[in-house]
């Protein structure tokens, strides 16, 4: 038997050699002839490796002259009643054949013109098909369960038969998801990797979960899969029920129907979905926010740092126009220092470009010592000068340094003050319109008395375990400037939200003066916030929140409220953490003074009061709004709201409901 030396494609040539393989017991060298028959199907493949398939016009060649003649001496000494459906590697040597009576039911097993056994291939031979008692009915014993692979068939049609895992794959795909607890989208596509490659019945599946991860987790993936088929079958885009779609025992899908087939793809897309789902994601925006560029790392090294991180810690889809639009920005930012600063070189759409942004990052990252780049970060003094027109007062505001080094100027800007230099020209505020003052609750505009939420639970505060009570000493204050503070003091006493008490804690106050001459309290709670417990924080970046507001909003609404940490109300256990001391300067009196409100400086009062607006927001929008969601967006950033709308009536209308919403709960806006 000749094989051509570089190979082919021919299915006439593949056939009988498959058959000379088998006979001959070559079953390491089949899966090399595997290779040629999936290559002559898929013309995808054909294309990838640059291969250009041939016919020749004369069908008489020498070459199929030979090809016939071999044809002619493998269908000579082969029994004609051979079955050459499924020729596939087996996974082990072949079983010895079953020795099986001769009857009409059932098929027969043996030829009666010659009583020679009938023979099969070692894997087509253990399928359901040739497992026929002598009844007709389907043998008791258990079947093969193994990956679905095509094989030639009877009529050189496609069949889909198994070919079982090895432990060696196994153990590799095990290593390659690692844990799935610690990285549930690894472990996702691993599964989704298995079955693009591998196709997967329900029992291969089955194996494969229980190899990848425990059984609570396996649980917790079903159980994924269960609520994403109750969905689907709720939006009518999913046909069957709920046990059809996601069944608990082998349902037996015949791969090589259209119904079986059908049925196995959407199970195993369930079950990429449940394993990407199946274990809740942690939050942590600030994981992302961490994760700078290291000095010699790549651009597209760190771009990939940032989407594994985007993955395991938010809900970022990294590869959606959304994601893709913050991970710009958050690329431009926290690249290394001589990246940024070109990258904030690029205007309009470059901007918000990630591949624009990494293209540029590699130029700057292959060319660092080229002179010419250090001179654009000379320039950059006066391209701000010349931007904005107010040179050094944008400069201190940007907390910038100018440095000569070696003959040119090199201009640094904290990484904190870099969005700033978006801003090209200050907007005046517009105000407010009479339709809209007219028709929202008086109360809700500030007139100097802080709001109280009406909805809002007193907070408690928890101190670590094993802290003692922290006693520092009030600072000395100016008398002429304590009697700048008395008056704050009178009134905040006279509102309830300062009360008398006496506590073992202490923490000095200090004065500060603003630039009205004025002056404002503020009280010194490192000490307390050293020894309270965290709260993990959830405020935004407010240049990162802003990138979900889409080009199609036009019209905008900007609520500032007023003392907004004094309307959360504090526990009555929880005051004695934040007193201070108080010395009257007409009678001289000391007393020890608390608060019955959030204070500011409280490391939580930021989180607490977030969270709380968050909800009586989110309340709002289920509730009270029936605008659909598509035409307007609302953000939020501590106490400032920000509302986007697609038309202006809308703007109008969402602002008034939103202004009396929070009037109404008990809020003032400035």
């Amino acid at each position: 038997m000749q094989w051509p030396r570089n190979g082919t494609l021919n299915h006439d040539i593949i056939t009988p050699m498959m058959h000379y393989l088998q006979d001959n017991g070559k079953w390491e060298e089949i899966p090399y002839l595997d290779l040629f028959y999936y290559l002559g199907r898929r013309t995808d493949w054909q294309k990838e490796c640059g291969i250009m398939v041939l016919t020749v016009a004369n069908e008489k060649c020498r070459g199929c002259e030979n090809r016939d003649q071999k044809a002619d001496y493998l269908v000579k000494y082969k029994d004609p009643g051979e079955d050459v459906s499924l020729l596939v590697s087996p996974s082990a040597p072949p079983l010895e054949t079953a020795s099986e009576e001769e009857g009409e039911e059932g098929g027969e097993t043996r030829e009666k013109g010659d009583g020679k056994s009938k023979q099969h291939t070692p894997i087509s031979k253990r399928t359901r098909g040739h497992l026929v008692s002598k009844k007709g009915g389907r043998e008791g014993g258990t079947h093969v369960m193994a990956p679905l692979r095509e094989a030639v068939g009877p009529q050189g049609d496609r069949v889909m038969v198994k070919v079982p895992f090895s432990p060696n794959d196994l153990m590799i795909w095990k290593q390659s998801a690692g844990s799935y607890r610690e990285d549930p989208d690894r472990t996702a596509r691993v599964v989704k990797m298995v079955i693009k490659t591998q196709n997967p019945d329900w029992n291969d599946l089955q194996v494969l979960l229980d190899t990848l991860m425990d059984s609570t987790e396996k649980e917790m993936v079903l159980r994924a899969m269960t609520e994403k088929a109750r969905e689907m079958i709720r939006l009518r885009v999913a046909d069957g029920t709920l046990n059809e779609l996601v069944p608990r025992e082998d349902p037996e899908w015949d791969p090589n129907t259209a119904r079986g087939h059908q049925a196995l793809k959407g199970y195993q897309e369930l079950l990429i979905e449940g394993v990407r789902t199946g274990i809740p994601k942690t939050v942590n925006w600030s994981k992302l926010y961490s994760v700078k560029q290291e000095k010699n790392e790549s651009p597209s090294a760190f771009l990939e740092r940032l989407k594994e991180t985007a993955r395991r810690y938010t809900s970022l889809e990294v590869e959606g126009e959304a994601g893709r639009l913050q991970l710009a920005l958050i690329f431009m930012g926290q690249s290394q220092e001589d990246i940024r600063k070109k990258l904030q070189k690029l205007e309009g759409e470059d901007t918000r470009n990630l591949e624009k942004l990494l293209e540029v990052a590699w130029k700057v990252y292959n060319n660092r010592e080229k002179e010419s780049v250090r001179k654009q970060q000379a320039s950059m003094l006066a391209v701000l000068q010349q931007a904005v027109g107010r040179g050094r007062d944008l400069l201190s505001m940007l907390q910038a340094r100018i440095i000569f080094e070696g003959g040119r100027v090199k201009l640094e800007i904290p990484e904190e003050n870099i969005g700033k230099m978006f801003i090209i020209k200050e907007v005046e505020p517009q105000p407010i319109r009479e339709e809209i003052e007219q028709a929202v609750v008086p109360w809700v505009w500030e007139t100097g008395t802080p709001g109280k939420s009406k909805a809002a639970q007193p907070v408690v505060v928890e101190l670590k375990e094993g802290k003692e009570p922290v006693r520092l000493k009030q600072y000395a204050i100016k008398p002429e400037v304590r009697r700048e503070v008395a008056p704050i003091i009178d009134q905040y006493l006279n509102l309830g939200i300062l009360q008398e008490c006496e506590s073992e804690y202490n923490t000095p106050i200090f004065p500060v003066k603003k630039p009205n001459g004025k002056y404002r309290l503020v009280q010194d709670l490192r000490a307390i916030n050293e020894i309270t417990k965290d709260i993990h924080p959830v405020v935004a970046n407010p240049y990162t929140l802003l990138t979900s507001v889409s080009e199609k909003f036009e019209w905008f609404t900007v609520i500032d409220l007023k003392d907004a940490f004094f309307c959360i109300p504090l526990a009555l256990e929880s005051r004695k953490y934040f007193a201070f001391e108080w010395e009257n300067p007409d009678t001289g009196r000391r007393r020890q003074l608390t608060w019955s409100r959030l204070p500011q400086g409280f490391k939580n009062s930021p989180t607490i009061f977030g969270n709380q607006l968050a909800r009586e927001l989110e309340e709002w929008k289920t509730t009270q709004v029936t605008v659909p969601s598509m035409f307007y967006v609302v953000l939020q950033y501590v106490d400032d709201i920000f509302l986007a709308a697609t038309e202006r009536d809308i703007c109008s209308q969402l602002t008034i409901s939103l202004l009396n919403m929070l009037g109404q709960g008990g809020y003032r806006v400035s």
